[in-house]
């Protein structure tokens, strides 16, 4: 079960808070060894030109691209400020940072 956020301020709160947890830790999940695991570590809601939809961000999202994420959130106020729409090479909707584009280690993706 993914953890659910609601907002800008909440994602930076759970995601600082997982970086000071395990500050060695080589993914979100705290895993020392980049080993691909794409379960939903957190979700939140996304506003897009359909209407807010749902994005996961992976456990196996790289501790360096959280580092990245929240240095660009500090000061920023909504989500949209931060995060911006793409799309994956099939065609799906993901989210990138906004003034960085594609980050590695960064796997935010559309639920289903």
């Amino acid at each position: 079960m993914a953890i659910q956020v609601s907002g800008l301020a909440d994602l930076v709160r759970v995601l600082d808070d997982a970086r000071r947890r395990a500050p060695r830790a080589y993914q979100l999940n705290g895993s020392l060894e980049p080993v691909g695991n794409r379960e939903k570590y957190l979700s939140f809601r996304f506003p897009t030109s359909l209407g807010p939809q749902v994005f996961s961000l992976a456990s196996d999202t790289h501790m360096s691209a959280i580092g990245t994420f929240l240095a660009v959130a500090r000061g920023a106020q909504h989500l949209e400020d931060v995060l911006e729409l793409a799309k994956t090479r099939g065609g799906n909707l993901k989210l990138v940072l906004r003034s960085v584009g594609q980050l590695k280690g960064w796997y935010c993706y559309a639920d289903g």
